[in-house]
């Protein structure tokens, strides 16, 4: 038992530790402001970040902003499906009176990235990668070879601004497409097919990045795989085992689609699509098979090029195209997002009559603009110059036929995101028997 003297001065040393931890705590380190948003509500909730959003991206100082008004809008037919995303509308009054205001479009990576293909593959930094080098640097090389600035822009949104952070997650902020007039049109049936117009369009546009990807490796001595590590992981991501298991059950959720056809060759049709997608080390050969090519340049493709990716608005009676999603943009084959459009975005109807010119479209500007860019670099540089070996018509064909059986596997995968299942049926049977006629299963 302590005596009275012992017991006051270990009371008095209590009371001193207690002093000195509640005086140590005012000093403790305050939580590490976040410098990406955890979320879109997140975002929106902030408006010292959002400040220092609108100054970073449009210059303003922050003693010149008087108030700053921010709301969501509807979503649209526009949505990243990988992310947490959302169209926001900022409307910035200066202190001299003035107002401006800004269409976003925002892309959150969430903080629980645990799953799918964000637990594979790093989509974000993929796609900062794509708008903040790959860009700027295909459109440097357009100049630079004479083609002039307003030949160096490409049919793809704006960025306004990106971040990625190893603790924090990422962010993209892209211009508003659908606050310009860009939508997507249904057809008569409220399908999302595109027309042949549209079809055309899309496919000049992404002929055109392609061959400058071309061109600016070839001219520059480089690979884009190489100088862009994250289009390689993109290219092989569909063969890691859990994407190519996903395969392997989309492929049985289409079977079951296909036995409950009542048309009288569905058995045949069955048994033709079982056999050609037979094992998952099938569905891997033939996503290995994207990144090899007979052409000794490998094209940056768009890598998930269908209707939902694309956006119309009509300007003096002509179709104009923005396409959005970049996220799994890779380097393989040239014809590989060709072959998809064809097989994933047009009616049965529409390909049977259409899918040659559509593709002739593609070869002429892909031809076209190597010609270009090969013409000014021989009138300014190499007098040898040639590009005859990228654009091959037997090669390209070669390598369009060859891409069309993972193109019309990832097409299925589309059927069966349609909202009705009878219809669903019949898709599935008309699309393989297409195939069947194609010689493609």
């Amino acid at each position: 038992m302590l005596n009275p003297n012992a017991f006051s001065f270990l009371l008095i040393i209590i009371i001193i530790i207690i002093m000195v931890f509640l005086n140590l705590s005012k000093y403790q380190t305050p939580a590490r402001k976040r410098l990406v948003p955890a979320s879109i509500p997140a975002l929106l909730a902030d408006n010292t970040m959002i400040e220092n959003l609108i100054t970073q991206i449009y210059g303003y100082k922050a003693e010149n902003i008087d108030k700053i008004f921010v709301s969501q809008a509807a979503e649209g037919d526009i949505k990243g499906n990988l992310s947490d995303s959302a169209r926001i509308k900022i409307t910035v009054v200066l202190t001299d009176g003035t107002e401006q205001t800004f269409f976003w479009f925002v892309k959150v990576r969430p903080d629980n990235v645990n799953a799918g293909i964000t637990a594979q593959f790093n989509i974000f930094k993929n796609e900062i990668e794509f708008y903040n080098k790959i860009v700027p640097e295909m459109k440097a090389f357009l100049i630079e070879e004479g083609c002039g600035a307003e030949y160096a822009e490409f049919d793809i949104p704006e960025i306004l601004y990106a971040r990625e952070d190893e603790e924090d997650g990422a962010i993209i902020i892209l211009k508003d497409v659908l606050s310009e007039g860009f939508v997507h049109e249904r057809d008569q049936n409220g399908d999302k097919f595109l027309n042949v117009e549209q079809a055309i369009t899309a496919a000049r546009s992404i002929a055109k990045l392609h061959a400058v990807s071309i061109a600016i490796q070839k001219n520059h001595q480089v690979d884009l795989a190489l100088e862009h590590p994250t289009l390689a992981e993109s290219a092989l991501l569909w063969t890691q085992t859990e994407m190519t298991r996903r395969l392997n059950v989309m492929k049985d959720s289409y079977c079951d689609l296909l036995r409950q056809s009542e048309e009288l060759d569905s058995p045949t049709l069955l048994k033709r699509f079982r056999k050609t997608f037979d094992s998952e080390s099938r569905l891997l050969e033939l996503c290995e098979n994207r990144c090899k090519s007979p052409s000794s340049t490998f094209s940056l493709q768009h890598g998930d090029f269908h209707f939902n990716n694309l956006m119309f608005k009509k300007v003096d009676g002509k179709y104009k195209v923005m396409i959005v999603d970049w996220q799994l943009t890779y380097t393989g084959k040239p014809t590989g997002d060709l072959s998809y459009l064809l097989l994933s975005s047009l009616s049965h109807q529409t390909r049977e009559e259409y899918e040659e010119h559509i593709k002739n479209e593609y070869f002429a500007v892909y031809r076209q603009t190597l010609d270009k860019l090969a013409d000014l670099r021989v009138s300014k540089f190499d007098e040898d110059f040639t590009m005859d070996e990228e654009y091959n018509d037997s090669i390209m064909q070669e390598e369009y036929t060859d891409s069309l059986p993972l193109s019309f596997f990832f097409s299925c995968g589309n059927i069966m995101a349609g909202e009705h299942e009878d219809r669903n049926v019949q898709f599935s049977y008309d699309m393989c028997k297409e195939a069947v006629m194609k010689e493609i299963i």
